[in-house]
């Protein structure tokens, strides 16, 4: 799923996930909530590994590929 701030979202696993981000504070961090079932899911953003599911991940806003695998 797309969210504000130019996320985008891939899954390489057959299952669901969820992307939301939240704005954190006036200089321009975000924070991207990327939750799956099943959980454990890798999580890269622009092909570097981030973790596993659920992740939180603080941001510059700007656009992301994300893949789950």
């Amino acid at each position: 799923s797309s969210s504000q701030g130019g996320t985008s979202g891939q899954s390489g696993s057959s299952g669901q996930s969820q992307i939301s981000q939240q704005k954190v504070d006036a200089g321009g961090k975000a924070i991207l909530n990327i939750d799956s079932e099943p959980k454990g899911v890798e999580v890269y953003l622009n092909g570097k590994f981030y973790g596993r599911t659920p992740a939180k991940i603080e941001v510059e806003p700007k656009k992301y590929t994300i893949e789950l695998y």
